[in-house]
């Protein structure tokens, strides 16, 4: 600080540290206040919710660091959005917690997806980093399962605990997603979700003459054409997510079955004409979502993992049943025959020789490249090493970096596993490795006070050269650095006549001498 003036030197000692941001629990604290001073909440309903902020909070401090971390997202989730804590929107945040603070008491984290049910009969769904979130759409699939297995007390139990947590938008009902996912900021919706919605209200509604569940049903619904679907040139899509555009096949097949069954029920003939404009456009695509090996998640996208394959299979199935064989039941044949098949492999070019040594980053690393057909574990097996990894479908490289190995040929081996268990076992063509023992091939002249060099070294990147000058008894060296195998450079010689060679060196440090005659 040397130089500042007195007084603003005094006035840096003196200044207080900036404020710490609050700890995540006091913020939920102070978003529950201010949703009271706003009339969003009752002061009792904030009373209770506190209650299990504070409960949360103790919980985490007795927590080995595993549970901690995902009671501690939670509880950060909670918090990002004390700024709209709203009836509906507080419950669902507020019990999510609560369910959290019990659960990671007496849990090690689960498989991630595991679903955990509360006394209250909604589903919590495992993300980790995000513990036991409220899901939307597994609750209302819970729902429509346990209406079709006749248990009826339950189903109204869940439905009216899910009508609890419904966020009106107009006059659409949504329940929201309360953590981020896949580049969403929370709170974000599924059109796919809200058509599962429907269609479980429905037949819950339906089942019991109750024509407020029939209702609810229709304002799940409305959220659909509302801002959940996007037009494409074959017609519109569901957006599986609010905040994304992907044209995601399975999210598109189940709304087409769950708004068709909505629509039968509820006699709405709007949803009824939505979900022929639906199926339309999934035939339309249907054909683009199929690399002739395996199924794609999302249109230009990538592969669908396993139980995503498996559920567009069934999807397929349903479809068939419904609307007719035709193209349905052909995709449905298609890709369950992709799970018979084992991958395509095919292997690459043979590589050129490499110079692993001296370990100079160049050709010291064998770029190995392969052909699969679909989504597969491919390892590599050379000399004792093993590289693994999972690979899609296309041309791909596995690098393999032998170090200081003897020279010689090796023979490298995959082994691809697709997401079935098929097995398929190639050998790829030989690679040789070398050791740079020569000096470079080099030419070299000086015209008009310009060298000029050409050198061929197949196992370096660059030569180290000097110009080494001698007149008599005198003698000096230009050291022209690291260059190109081919080049020029303006020499700077010192006054008179000196006899001049070119001394290149390559990165394993053989070295080539060529006479470049008398200089003036």
């Amino acid at each position: 600080m040397r130089g500042l003036p007195l007084l603003f030197v005094a006035a840096l000692i003196a200044a207080p540290p900036a404020a710490a941001q609050p700890r995540p629990a006091k913020l939920a604290e102070h978003g529950l206040a201010d949703a009271v001073a706003a009339g969003r909440l009752d002061a009792s309903e904030a009373a209770g919710y506190r209650l299990i902020v504070r409960r949360a909070a103790l919980e985490l401090k007795k927590l080995p660091p595993l549970r901690a971390q995902e009671l501690s997202g939670v509880i950060a989730d909670v918090a990002a959005e004390r700024a709209a804590y709203t009836k509906p929107r507080a419950l669902t945040l507020f019990s999510m917690l609560a369910e959290n603070a019990s659960y990671w008491g007496t849990h090690a984290a689960p498989a991630d997806g595991t679903d955990v049910i509360a006394p209250d009969g909604v589903l919590y769904r495992y993300f980790p980093g995000h513990g036991l979130v409220f899901h939307p759409l597994g609750n209302f699939a819970l729902l429509n399962n346990t209406v079709s297995a006749g248990n009826i007390d339950q189903a109204q139990v869940l439905a009216q605990a899910l009508q609890a947590r419904a966020i009106q938008v107009g006059r659409a009902d949504t329940w929201e997603y309360h953590f981020p996912f896949a580049g969403g900021t929370a709170p974000w919706t599924s059109g796919m979700a809200q058509a599962v919605a429907a269609q479980a209200l429905s037949r819950l509604g339906d089942r019991l003459g109750d024509d407020a569940l029939l209702a609810a049903a229709t304002a799940a619904y409305r959220a659909i054409p509302g801002h959940l679907l996007q037009q494409l040139p074959e017609g519109p899509w569901v957006k599986l997510y609010s905040f994304d555009s992907a044209v995601v096949l399975n999210a598109q097949l189940q709304t087409v079955l769950s708004l068709g069954d909505y629509a039968r029920v509820s006699r709405d003939a709007g949803a009824a004409d939505l979900a022929t404009r639906l199926q339309a456009a999934a035939a339309a695509l249907l054909p683009s979502f199929d690399t002739g090996a395996w199924s794609l998640y999302a249109l230009h996208g990538s592969e669908s993992p396993l139980n995503y394959h498996e559920f567009v299979v069934g999807l397929l199935k349903r479809l068939a049943v419904r609307f007719g064989d035709t193209p349905w039941r052909a995709f449905a044949d298609r890709f369950t025959l992709d799970e018979l098949q084992p991958p395509l492999v095919h292997p690459g070019k043979p590589l050129a020789p490499l110079y692993p040594d001296p370990q100079d980053g160049f050709k010291d690393d064998a770029v190995i490249p392969f052909y699969v057909s679909k989504l597969s574990r491919v390892t590599l097996q050379v000399a004792g090493q093993a590289v693994t990894g999972s690979y899609g479908r296309g041309w791909s490289t596995i690098i393999w970096s032998p170090g200081l190995r003897n020279p010689g040929l090796y023979h490298p081996q995959l082994t691809v596993v697709d997401l079935n268990g098929h097995r398929v076992e190639l050998p790829l063509p030989a690679v040789e490795l070398r050791i740079d023992a020569t000096p470079p091939e080099l030419t070299a002249s000086v015209e008009q006070g310009r060298l000029v060099w050409h050198a061929v070294d197949p196992g370096t990147p660059s030569l180290s050269m000097s110009v080494r000058l001698a007149r008599g008894a005198k003698h000096r060296v230009l050291d022209l650095g690291d260059v190109g195998l081919n080049g020029a450079r303006r020499l700077k010689v010192p006054p008179g006549r000196w006899r001049a060679e070119l001394v290149a060196a390559n990165s394993a440090g053989h070295a080539r001498v060529v006479p470049l005659g008398v200089l003036p």
